[in-house]
């Protein structure tokens, strides 16, 4: 059964469409990458599933759940309750990674399993704290964001949405505002819930670890997708002009 299904969805922002007929399966266990140009469509769509942006018209399947359906041309959407419950199966990783600043580490990673999921504290912690040093921030519990570098903020909230045990984990470009140095840190810690079968949608600009851990790369541009299929063929065998002048663009 998929875990997601994306069926003809469009975005506007007034008159700019943003998403043109989006159409997208993903299947339990699968890892997906979506590259393309800044612009693209790649951040519109995660927000899309993740209902912090809502779409047009379209629909959009959950864990065989709709949250939205096309209703005469237009997205017609469950009730606001029924939404929250169903979002708690996503788990997303923002480009700026969205911590709150007046909680630490721990603090982060516990409030939702609390708050959310109604989790006793201990559970919460115990979680929290095996996660914290998985993606080794094992004495940095303790600090506050201001106190933790860009990587080690980005590592925080990954597992902030891992403690959530999300169905389906979304990463927003979560390497885009980090330098070089400390990118390949966060990319680590990545790889390991893409090897224990987790699902993932990766918007991303790091073609070497699209290439790496995916099971299918998306390309998208202009709001539409261009080019779909397994590593090699959109690396090493890309059909499309436009496909070809983009992976040309970043080997530059």
């Amino acid at each position: 059964m998929d875990v997601l299904n994306i069926k003809n969805i469009t975005k506007y922002f007034g008159t700019f469409c943003a998403l043109n007929d989006i159409s997208l399966n993903v299947k339990k266990g699968e890892v997906i990458s979506i590259i393309g140009p800044s612009g693209s469509g790649k951040s519109t769509l995660l927000r899309c599933i993740n209902r912090i942006e809502k779409i047009t018209s379209g629909s959009i399947t959950i864990d065989g759940t709709a949250m939205v359906e096309n209703v005469n041309g237009k997205a017609k959407y469950i009730s606001e309750k029924e939404v929250r419950q169903l979002i708690l199966k996503t788990g997303m990783v923002f480009q700026h990674f969205n911590l709150f600043p007046h909680m630490t580490a721990l603090q982060n990673v516990i409030e939702a399993p609390i708050k959310v999921q109604k989790k006793s504290r201990e559970e919460a912690v115990k979680v929290a704290e095996e996660l914290l040093t998985m993606v080794g921030l094992g004495e940095k519990m303790n600090n506050y964001p201001v106190q933790l570098s860009g990587g080690q903020k980005q590592r925080a909230a990954i597992a902030r949405a891992l403690a959530l045990n999300p169905l389906l984990m979304l990463f927003d470009e979560p390497t885009s505002a980090l330098d070089p140095e400390i990118t390949g840190a966060v990319l680590n810690v990545m790889r390991d819930p893409a090897k224990n079968n987790m699902t993932m949608l990766i918007a991303t600009h790091e073609m070497g670890f699209a290439k790496e851990v995916s099971d299918r790369v998306i390309f998208m541009d202009n709001g539409h997708i261009v080019e779909e299929g397994t590593p090699a063929e959109i690396f090493d065998n890309p059909k499309s002009d436009r496909l070809q002048h983009f992976l040309e663009s970043i080997i530059r």
